[in-house]
């Protein structure tokens, strides 16, 4: 790994700790620059399937959830922008099972719908990280030749991360939004709600390592 890239993600870990109490999203960005600086492409790869393949399998524990979660190649086609959002959503089935969700809807349905939602809403993600990498490459593209410099380059690329960073920080926002609103939906049929903590639990590791294979993608 050249050594400017290293230097940056250093950067990243230390403005993770410059708030002082670390918080969940920090401990991630942290886990993040590790994976990323101690595991090779094929590991971080393999590390995402596996761990995708282990979450689908753990959320089955917790109900027999039907929509599937959109793909690594999905989300390649997302973020490269050659797939549209809601046709990948109606693919994986998402809004039909969100519309089975009704006031009159069982534990299951109701996690099922959560699930959906959650998948969703990664989509959109992937799709508004597609507008944020077009950007960054237009900007690049459209320099002078004298002003594509290495400089230049990581000022764009540092950009691009803090953008990355803010959509990141909505989305978690948004995910917990959705397990909010059905917890409230749980207690309303007096329901068990900690599936709904088991969700949020991988939704956070399984984005540690998205973001590792993402890094390692289009920056080593």
């Amino acid at each position: 790994m050249k050594l400017w890239k290293k230097i940056v993600l250093l950067v990243l870990a230390v403005l993770a700790l410059a708030a002082g109490s670390l918080t969940v999203w920090q401990w991630n960005n942290i886990q993040v620059v590790c994976l990323f600086l101690t595991q090779d492409s094929e590991t971080i790869a393999q590390n995402l399937e596996q761990k995708r393949e282990a979450h689908q399998k753990e959320i089955q524990k917790i109900a027999p959830v039907t929509v599937a979660p959109p793909s690594v190649q999905q989300n390649n086609d997302l973020l490269s922008g050659i797939a549209d959002p809601e046709q990948v959503k109606e693919e994986l089935g998402i809004k039909e099972q969100m519309d089975k969700a009704g006031s009159e809807s069982t534990a299951e349905e109701l996690i099922n719908s959560c699930v959906a939602e959650l998948y969703g809403c990664k989509v959109d993600i992937m799709a508004q990280l597609a507008v944020l990498k077009k950007a960054a490459l237009d900007e690049w593209n459209g320099l002078p030749e004298e002003e594509r410099t290495g400089a230049k380059k990581r000022s764009i690329g540092l950009a691009g991360l803090e953008a990355c960073y803010d959509l990141e920080v909505a989305a978690d926002n948004r995910a917990e939004q959705i397990l909010d609103s059905y917890r409230v939906r749980l207690k309303e049929i007096n329901a068990d709600t900690s599936a709904l903590d088991s969700l949020w639990k991988l939704y956070c590791e399984e984005k540690a390592s998205e973001k590792a294979y993402y890094l390692d993608k289009y920056m080593r």
